[in-house]
């Protein structure tokens, strides 16, 4: 019997996928997010050479940015200090599947490896609040656990990678 929800579960993922990308397509997603990865050469943030990699986050199919909106009070409250007001939300995000045509919807690439690897990761916003530049923001919280839909908390840093 789980295998058969499994299935359907699969089956759906495209159709969510396609019901995300409309407000996108209407151009109602304000926010842009791109990803920036840093790697150093030395094996700890901050030791060695520093190389990084920029990339678009690009998800509803692959054509748009997700959708972004300001954590609410009651998640502030709720969160016993980990959120701060001006923290942002990033999502929900359709979880990869067989035939996904975005490239970067896995959650490996919000999440650096937990292997020793000397690799941070930023993400920058540009949208309405944000500076004309954009702001750099740091991944607190993230949630993976619901079958169609994952989604994570960014905090504003003053750190420029």
């Amino acid at each position: 019997m789980a295998g058969s929800a499994t299935d359907l579960r699969n089956r759906l993922l495209p159709m969510i996928d396609i019901l995300r990308a409309i407000p996108v397509r209407a151009g109602l997603r304000l926010y842009t997010v791109a990803v920036r990865t840093v790697v150093w050469s030395g094996g700890r943030p901050g030791l060695g050479t520093k190389t990084t990699v920029d990339t678009g986050l690009k998800l509803d199919l692959g054509i748009g940015s997700p959708r972004v909106r300001q954590i609410r009070q009651d998640e502030v409250v709720a969160s016993g200090g980990l959120y701060q007001s001006e923290d942002m939300v990033i999502g929900p995000i359709t979880p990869p599947y067989a035939g996904s045509s975005a490239d970067n919807d896995a959650v490996s690439v919000f999440e650096p490896p937990v292997d020793g690897s000397a690799r941070e990761i930023y993400f920058k916003l540009t949208g309405p609040g944000m500076p004309d530049t954009g702001a750099w923001f740091k991944k607190v919280s993230q949630d993976v656990s619901k079958s169609f839909r994952y989604t994570f908390v960014v905090s504003k840093t003053s750190v420029v990678p």
